[in-house]
């Protein structure tokens, strides 16, 4: 996407797109080759054979997992749930749009090079895009601010296409047991089974 982009402000937005496409297709096309068959089988059409199956894990499988472990927590009750859309919607168009957006402001920096209020911001902008891309690379570097009680929180119950439970806070139980905050290792789960559910 990111080539894709430079390509387009560098010689054409036909060429950026076709790099952009062209990249995507290719990936995937050398992925489905080079990988092993999965295990889990994904439901309805992507199921019926080897190369969609592989096709949905590389393409939908994250995305379509997110919105469905978002539904428990957010969803449910009288709440409105998360379209199934909402995942192909913020992979696949809003993303690239959002890059596009700001790649415009590299070539309005040049012009604006001497403004020190427009150096701040981009420099600024630059700076937080930086910080998530390392987040996506090094996440355990964030961990210094998670709270130390709740760092045992991430020892979760986890598979493929398996909801992941939502995450309980036990007030009652721990004021009931004499338990503090910080005082030895609280499980997440206490008393209850911890597998989660899938639907």
């Amino acid at each position: 996407m990111v080539l894709g982009v430079a390509i387009g402000h560098a010689v054409s937005p036909a060429a950026g797109a076709g790099v952009g496409f062209g990249i995507f297709i290719a990936s995937n096309i050398l992925a489905i080759i080079l990988s092993k068959s999965p295990d889990s089988r994904p439901p309805g059409f992507f199921g019926k054979n080897n190369v969609l199956s592989k096709m949905w894990w590389f393409s939908f499988y994250s995305f379509n997992q997110l919105r469905r472990d978002l539904n428990i927590v957010v969803g449910g009750g009288k709440r409105w749930n998360i379209p199934v859309f909402w995942g192909f919607v913020l992979r696949y168009i809003s993303a690239p749009i959002l890059a596009i957006i700001v790649s415009f402001a590299f070539p309005l920096f040049y012009t604006k090079r001497n403004d020190p209020l427009h150096i701040f911001a981009f420099a600024s902008a630059c700076g937080v895009m930086c910080i998530v891309a390392a987040g996506f690379i090094l996440p355990r570097w964030f961990d210094v601010f998670v709270p130390p009680e709740k760092l045992h929180l991430s020892d979760t119950f986890y598979a493929p296409q398996v909801v992941m439970a939502p995450l309980e806070v036990h007030r009652d139980e721990v004021i009931e047991h004499g338990q503090h905050a910080g005082e030895g290792h609280v499980e997440p789960y206490p008393r209850k089974k911890t597998e989660a559910q899938s639907f």
